[in-house]
């Protein structure tokens, strides 16, 4: 079952557009009903600014997210994504990764 962002986070917020419930989620507002609100946030920080120096891109509906260490970048798609998927790539590295520097906890919703 496809899930598009807009369509789950409008149960709990008026959200205009798909671009918006994209920055939304970035942000932590979360699409489960505990309002946990972590996962996208701390997925792309982990992998835009570990020593993984990876990319991220999220498409949903007619909105897409972009970012790497560099650059971020929200923008409309000229067709529709149904359902919501992340991709991601990420460079080699030697140096251990400890995820718990990039888990947020205090994000507000």
């Amino acid at each position: 079952m496809a899930y598009q962002l807009k369509v789950v986070i409008s149960k709990k917020r008026n959200v205009g557009s798909d671009t918006s419930a994209i920055k939304l989620a970035l942000g932590g507002i979360s699409t489960k009903k505990d309002d946990r609100g972590i996962g996208l946030h701390s997925t792309r920080n982990l992998i835009i600014n570990s020593s993984l120096k990876g990319k991220f891109i999220l498409l949903s509906g007619q909105g897409g997210y972009y970012a790497n260490k560099k650059k971020k970048l929200l923008f409309n798609l000229d067709c529709y994504w149904k359902g919501t998927i992340i991709f991601f790539r990420l460079h080699k590295t030697k140096n251990r990764v400890d995820y718990s520097q990039y888990v947020d906890y205090r994000i507000k919703t």
